[in-house]
């Protein structure tokens, strides 16, 4: 019998559109994405940060990013 136990997790993510330095507006398809996260969140253990810098596979939104980046990294953690 395997054993298994529920960690609640706690994030939050965010896309934020790049600013060029030189005109001070913000740059076409130029994006970052982020997520925090913490676990577990009723007595945290660990909180994670996972940001890229300019995603290039189409998508830049930080649901679809890097949430599936903090979720393989809290599975292999807890």
């Amino acid at each position: 019998m395997k054993v298994v136990q529920i960690k609640v997790i706690g994030g939050k993510t965010g896309t934020a559109q790049k600013v060029n330095s030189v005109t001070g507006g913000y740059e076409s398809g130029k994006y970052i994405s982020s997520m925090a996260a913490m676990a577990p969140v009723d007595s945290p253990e660990i909180t994670a940060f996972v940001s890229i810098d300019e995603p290039s596979n189409g998508a830049y939104y930080a649901g679809v990013v890097t949430a599936p980046l903090m979720k393989i990294l809290l599975t292999d953690i807890f």
